[in-house]
């Protein structure tokens, strides 16, 4: 049986905005459809630390991305992505190794194709493609004696030219929200090296609680649901299956939100697999933790 590991996330966002404030809930974890009520730029800051283990295997990696957003209308923004990611790999009575550096700095645009206000509702879907560039250093030194798949996952970037491509669509009332999201992730090869594409989906469902604590004070305290598949090909060295990767994961994420005011929001989330069905022997994450705070300017 494999050990019990748990993967913790703590992300600290900043938010610049210029022309607008926003007190709407935010999914965690799904891709939102909203490009802002308003116009502006945006700066976001996040740390994410993720920890996953077999016996024998203790795999860790902590990513900071910092992100610059700009949207010239209501329903359009582009952004860029700037990744700094430190990784270690420890394997029982072989050694450890660890690398670090900025990772493949990824391009995206979103367009809201759909709006349709209601009376207490407002339905939106919106279009998402990121494009990851092979910025990141692929030549780190790797001693253990593990394979060129595993030294490759290693190195801050991964040399190759990556597509993401998203469909997003929620319903947003006074007292819930209803979000989706769809997605495919293409990558490219390098140097015979090709990581297995990825297919996902994440659902959200929102409740806002305690609506007297609103009309009262001016706060909002909001409950999430957030639910995700993912499918992973197996990875190609010179176009053969790689062993021990790829598979079909479910995790459930609830969620909690509290809007202190219109500038600031603090939030959590607690994700677990519902089921792991993993090709050979490889780490499964057994836990996620998320812990946020975001301010508007």
């Amino acid at each position: 049986m494999a050990k019990r590991q748990y993967g913790v996330t703590v992300v600290v966002a900043v938010l610049l905005l210029v022309g607008g404030k926003e007190s709407a809930a935010l999914p965690i974890r799904t891709t939102d459809p909203n490009v802002g009520i308003f116009s502006g730029t945006a700066a976001l800051g996040r740390v994410e630390f993720v920890e996953a283990s077999r016996p024998g295997v203790d795999v860790s990696a902590t990513i900071v991305p910092t992100v610059l957003l700009y949207s010239p209308t209501t329903y359009s923004a582009f952004g860029i992505v700037v990744p700094y990611v430190e990784k270690r790999l420890k394997l029982k009575g072989k050694g450890e190794e660890f690398t670090r550096g900025l990772s493949d700095i990824m391009l995206l645009g979103r367009y809201k194709f759909f709006s349709l206000p209601q009376r207490q509702a407002w339905n939106q879907a919106a279009l998402q493609f990121t494009l990851k560039l092979p910025t990141g250093p692929t030549d780190r030194g790797v001693s253990l004696p593990v394979p060129p798949s595993v030294k490759r996952a290693l190195q801050p970037g991964t040399g190759s030219t990556d597509f993401i491509f998203e469909l997003t669509g929620g319903r947003f009332t006074t007292r819930y929200n209803l979000l989706a999201n769809i997605g495919y992730r293409l990558n490219t090869e390098d140097d015979n090296i090709t990581f297995g594409d990825r297919f996902f989906v994440n659902t959200d469902i929102e409740y806002f609680l305690f609506p007297w604590w609103t009309r009262q004070y001016g706060q909002e305290v909001i409950s999430l649901l957030e639910f995700s598949f993912v499918h992973a090909e197996r990875d190609q060295l010179k176009n053969m299956g790689v062993p021990n990767n790829g598979g079909n994961s479910f995790f459930l994420a609830p969620g909690l939100q509290w809007i202190v005011s219109e500038r600031f929001l603090v939030e959590t989330s607690i994700q677990f697999p519902l089921s792991q069905d993993l090709t050979g022997k490889q780490p499964k994450l057994d836990q996620s933790v998320l812990v946020g705070v975001r301010f508007v300017y």
